[in-house]
């Protein structure tokens, strides 16, 4: 059974998106070691609650969507260590 609302911790936290993202592009611009870390951290995080609202709580539409952000997540991770290697 499909859920209609998500749960205050995950609104919180897509909320807070609007902050981070952002700031991960800054800190790439300027300080790029921690802007890699930051957007290790918001790709890792926000694959895993999306694929839990997706697939745990039963939301619909996620599908290709989620797909495009997990390939995007690989490659993130993909180049982490060059960027890291760079800074």
């Amino acid at each position: 059974m499909a859920q209609e609302h998500a749960p205050p911790w995950m609104n919180v936290y897509w909320t807070s998106l609007a902050l981070f993202d952002p700031l991960t592009v800054i800190l790439l611009w300027t300080r790029r070691r921690y802007g890699v870390w930051l957007g290790i951290a918001v790709m890792v995080t926000d694959v895993a609650i999306n694929s839990y609202a997706a697939y745990g709580l039963g939301f619909s539409g996620f599908g290709l969507f989620l797909q495009l952000q997990s390939l995007f997540g690989g490659f993130v991770l993909g180049s982490a260590a060059l960027l890291l290697r760079n800074a």
